[in-house]
């Protein structure tokens, strides 16, 4: 899978678009998206409401940049408005593809089924090898049993190349936190380089 580049690194974030989110999943989120915009990343994300939306807003308020791959067709939401580019793509596949494409690092937050779908497909394309190797966070509590359940799956087995900073927890090549901040400080300390690891 070829990575889609732009100036400035990019990091996809999967979760929720849920209107009815709780206030603390909204802010987690939003404080996301600053923290990122802080080290200098752009914020990738599904372009809609929920937790999408507040990353988004938190990048922009602090100076970021945010894109949303959304859907095409009638009956789909309307982008929020704190994107400055919008990739409507045809259809759910073509969108977590250009989701993955565009990121360099990811972030996952609570969310439903279609952020179960685009875990799965992460999980599995860096545990095949079908695209490079990027850190991978999960934000919050939300997904750990979903992990313990994927503890035999060789990307939560293996040796990690990525730095693990204070804060984190490394299962593997995945890294675990409760913090946006130690989120930021790992996807900023192990993409400092041209390429990731």
């Amino acid at each position: 899978m070829a990575r889609q580049r732009s100036p400035q690194k990019t990091i996809t974030i999967f979760g929720s678009g849920s209107p009815r989110l709780k206030v603390a999943d909204y802010e987690l989120a939003r404080r996301l998206g600053a923290e990122l915009a802080g080290h200098g990343f752009r914020v990738c994300n599904g372009g809609y409401g929920g937790t999408m939306k507040a990353a988004a807003q938190g990048a922009r308020e602090h100076g970021g940049s945010a894109l949303g791959v959304t859907l095409t067709g009638s009956g789909q939401a309307a982008p929020n408005e704190w994107l400055e580019q919008v990739l409507p793509q045809p259809d759910l596949p073509s969108r977590i593809l250009r989701l993955l494409e565009h990121g360099e690092g990811f972030v996952v937050l609570g969310g439903g089924t279609g952020t179960l779908a685009e875990i799965g497909i992460l999980l599995e394309f860096q545990s095949k090898g079908l695209m490079p190797r990027s850190p991978i966070v999960f934000l919050g509590q939300f997904w750990q049993p979903l992990l313990g359940l994927l503890a035999g799956e060789k990307i939560l087995r293996r040796e990690s190349p990525f730095t693990p900073v204070e804060g984190i927890e490394m299962l593997g090549s995945i890294a675990c936190t409760d913090s946006p901040e130690a989120a930021a400080q790992y996807l900023a300390a192990n993409l400092s380089g041209s390429d990731s690891p």
